[in-house]
C-alpha cells in the first residue's frame, strides 16, 4: 500500500567541500551563465522521520524503519520574480547534482511519495531558518535541504520592519507597521513590546489598557500614544502557529520620539543689513518668540546680487568679495509646523573694501573760537577714500567756556573765554566694529565787537596781555593789587547822574597823577574818587554794577582811544549806544584839565588819526565805564 505525502522545506546553505554527484531527473550542463550545484538531503539538528502515524520515531542512525524508496522534488525560483522556476525530481538517494542560471532563488522541497517495508507512509519534520541561495558561475558547494515535519511550525519571516518615528504631543498619528508571512501557511499572531533602552528583548508587554498605546489593530500594527512628551523604544514578536507547534521572530526595535507641543516660530529679528566686502559677516538673530519649539537656522544665499556672496554649509558665516545687494534666508525646520519650515529673507548690503581712517586724518579743524559766536567745525578725513567719513562731534572738556555741541551739529557754541576740548567720532572708522576718535583743542576769546562777561562790548584784545596798575596798600580803601589781563570791555550804555546831565571830571579841581596808557585807568579812576568831592565820572564809573560784575572804571586816555577806534572801525553800529558828544578819560591834562574825545554821529568826518582833546575838569561830558579782566 503506497501513500502519497507533500511536505515542504526551506534552504540554508553550507559552504563546504565542492563535488558533482550525477543522476538527476533533468540534468542541465554548467555552461556559461549557469551554476552547477549538489544537493544533500538531511535534517535540522534533532530533526527526524517517523511513520504514520506519528508514533514510531525514524533514527537516522538505523533504529528506525528501513526506507526502501525516497522520491521527492526541489523547486528553484528566483528571488527577483519571473518565470524562471527550475524543478528537479530524484528517487531514491539523498545527494544529487544540477545546475541553474546564474541568480539567487529561495529552493523549496516536496516529498512526494515515501515507502517502507511496511508499506506506512514516512514523513519528515523539523526547524530550519530559509533563505535564499545565490549560485554563481561554475561549480557551487553544497546545497543542504534541511527537511521539516508538516505538521510543526516554521519561524516566520520578517518582509517590512517597523519604521522609527516623530511625533509631537496630541498629534493624530499612523500605526506602526510590521509585515510578515508563514511560509507554511500557518497562523501569524504579534506581541508588542515597550522598552527603556533600544533593545529588543526584556521588554514589557504592550497592552491598550497601559496607557501606553493609543489603540491596537489587530496585532500586526499599533498606533502609539501621544498625550505625553518622551522617547520610547518598541519591537514586535512574531509567532508562527502549526498543528499545535510554534515558531517566532523577533522585529528590529523601533524608536518612537514624541515631542513637547510646538511652538510655532512668528519672526527672525536683530539680523545684519550691513557687510564690508572682504570681511566675514556673521549673521547673527534673534527668533521670536523666544519658547519657540525649534530654533536651529540653517542659512543659505538666495540671490548673490554680484557680492560673490557665500554661506559655508552648517554655518552663519556670510563672505562676500564686492559691493552690491545679497539676499539670505533663514530656515527653520519644523519652525511652523511639523513638516512645515519656517522661512524668512533678508538684504544685506554689502559695501568696498574697507579702507580705515589714518592715524591723525581728521585735519583743518580750528583751533579758536570767539564767545558768543557759533563756530563751524570744519575738518577733512583722511584718506579721502576712507570707507566712513561722517564725524559726530561732542564737547569731551568744556573747561571754562559753557561750550556745547547741539546733537547732530558741528556747530560749536562758548559763552566765556577759556580751553575747550571736543572730540570727533566716526563709527567703524577704524573697522568695522571699531570707532576712530581724535580730540582737539580749541581756545576760546572774547571776540572784538561782541558781547563781554559783563553783557558790554569787547573792544580792545591783548592775547600777550597787558598790565592793570593797583591801587594802594592792603588795607587801604579801594585797594586791589595788579593784575594781568587781555581784554578791555565797555559798558552797555552811557552813565547818566540822578538829575539828568552829565556828570564832571572833579570837584574841586587839583592835580592827580594819572597816567595815560592802557592799563592805568582803573588806577586812575581811583585816584580821582579820593581826590574830590560830590559825584563825578570816575564815582559813578566805580558804583556801576552789572550781574554782580563791579570793577568798572573810566578809561584813560588810551583805553578810550582804543575804544574810539573800534567803534569807528566796526562802523559806528548802533549796539554801542554811542551818542555825539564828548567822552571823558580818566588822564588829566593838567591841574585844571582833563582829555576828552569827540564821538561824532554818522555823516559826520571823523578825523583820522584821532584826535585828543582836553577841558576843564568841572565841565561836563558823556561818561563810558570800561572793565579790564
Amino acid at each position: 500500500m503506497k501513500r502519497r505525502a507533500f511536505l515542504t522545506g526551506l534552504i540554508t546553505v553550507l559552504i563546504g567541500c565542492l563535488f558533482v554527484l550525477a543522476a538527476c531527473d533533468n540534468p542541465t550542463g554548467g555552461g556559461e551563465g549557469e551554476g552547477s550545484f549538489t544537493i544533500s538531503l538531511g535534517g535540522a539538528s534533532g530533526a527526524r522521520l517517523a511513520t504514520y502515524p506519528p508514533n514510531h520515531p525514524y533514527d537516522p542512525s538505523g533504529s528506525g524503519p528501513t526506507i526502501d524508496e525516497f522520491r521527492f522534488e526541489i523547486w528553484f525560483k528566483p528571488v527577483s520574480g519571473g518565470n524562471g522556476v527550475k524543478h528537479f525530481k530524484f528517487d531514491g538517494d539523498k545527494t544529487m547534482s544540477g545546475s541553474v542560471p546564474v541568480g539567487i532563488y529561495t529552493v523549496n522541497a516536496e516529498v512526494y511519495e515515501v515507502d517502507d517495508t511496511s508499506g506506512n507512509v514516512l514523513y519528515a519534520h523539523g526547524s530550519a531558518v530559509p533563505s535564499p541561495v545565490e549560485i554563481k558561475s561554475g561549480t557551487n558547494g553544497i546545497i543542504r535541504v534541511e527537511l521539516y515535519n508538516g505538521q510543526s511550525a516554521s519561524a516566520p519571516v520578517i518582509g517590512t520592519q517597523p519604521q522609527d518615528t516623530n511625533y509631537t504631543v496630541g498629534d493624530t498619528t499612523p500605526p506602526l507597521t510590521i509585515n510578515a508571512t508563514a511560509e507554511d501557511g500557518g497562523t501569524l499572531t504579534y506581541q508588542w513590546y515597550i522598552n527603556g533602552t533600544p533593545t529588543n528583548s526584556g521588554g514589557a508587554l504592550v497592552t491598550a489598557s497601559d496607557g501606553i498605546v493609543a489603540s491596537i489593530t489587530g496585532g500586526s500594527s499599533f498606533t502609539p500614544s501621544t498625550d505625553t512628551a518622551g522617547t520610547s523604544y518598541f519591537y514586535v514578536v512574531v509567532t508562527n502557529t502549526r498543528n499545535g507547534t510554534t515558531a517566532t521572530a523577533t522585529s528590529n526595535v523601533v524608536t518612537v520620539t514624541v515631542g513637547a507641543t510646538l511652538v510655532p516660530v512668528t519672526s527672525i529679528t536683530s539680523v545684519p543689513t550691513a557687510a564690508t566686502a572682504g570681511t566675514p559677516l556673521t549673521l547673527t538673530s534673534t527668533v521670536n518668540p523666544s519658547n519657540a519649539t525649534n530654533t536651529t537656522i540653517t542659512w543659505t544665499v538666495m540671490n548673490v546680487g554680484g557680492t560673490g556672496a557665500t554661506i559655508a554649509a552648517g554655518t552663519n558665516i556670510l563672505t562676500t568679495t564686492a559691493a552690491g545687494i545679497a539676499t539670505v534666508r533663514a530656515t527653520i525646520t519644523d519652525g511652523t509646523a511639523v513638516g512645515t519650515n519656517y522661512t524668512q529673507d533678508f538684504t544685506i548690503t554689502v559695501t568696498a573694501v574697507f579702507v580705515p581712517v589714518t592715524p591723525g586724518g581728521i585735519t583743518g579743524v580750528p583751533t579758536t573760537a570767539t564767545v558768543g559766536i557759533p563756530l563751524t567745525l570744519i575738518s577733512t578725513v583722511n584718506p579721502s577714500n576712507a570707507t566712513n567719513t561722517t564725524i559726530t562731534w561732542t564737547v569731551t572738556t568744556p573747561g571754562t567756556t559753557g561750550a556745547t555741541i547741539a546733537p547732530g551739529t558741528n556747530i560749536l557754541n562758548a559763552t566765556a573765554a577759556g580751553t575747550a576740548t571736543v572730540r570727533a567720532t566716526i563709527v567703524d572708522g577704524t573697522a568695522v566694529g571699531m570707532n576712530y576718535t581724535q580730540d582737539f583743542t580749541i581756545t576760546v576769546s572774547y571776540g572784538i565787537g561782541g558781547r563781554g562777561p559783563g553783557g558790554g562790548i569787547i573792544f580792545y584784545h591783548d592775547p600777550a596781555g597787558f598790565w592793570v596798575d593797583g591801587f594802594g596798600s592792603l588795607g587801604d580803601p579801594g585797594y586791589f593789587p595788579g593784575y594781568t589781563a587781555y581784554y578791555l570791555e565797555a559798558a552797555p550804555d552811557d552813565l547818566v547822574p540822578p538829575s539828568g546831565g552829565f556828570f564832571q571830571w572833579q570837584w574841586p579841581t587839583s592835580d592827580i597823577a594819572t597816567g595815560t596808557t592802557i592799563g592805568t585807568g582803573r588806577r586812575n579812576t581811583l585816584l580821582i574818587a579820593t581826590n574830590t568831592t560830590g559825584l563825578v565820572a570816575a564815582g559813578a564809573c566805580l558804583a556801576l554794577n552789572i550781574g554782580g560784575i563791579n570793577d568798572w572804571f573810566l578809561p584813560s586816555q588810551d583805553e578810550l582811544r582804543e575804544f574810539y577806534i573800534r567803534w569807528v572801525g566796526d562802523f559806528r553800529p548802533a549796539y554801542y549806544n554811542l551818542t555825539n558828544g564828548n567822552y571823558w578819560s580818566s588822564s588829566q591834562y593838567d591841574n585844571f584839565d582833563a582829555y576828552y574825545f569827540l564821538f561824532p554821529v554818522v555823516g559826520t568826518l571823523i578825523p583820522n588819526p584821532p584826535v585828543t582833546y582836553y577841558g576843564s575838569k568841572n565841565g561836563t561830558a558823556h561818561t563810558r565805564a570800561i572793565r579790564a579782566f
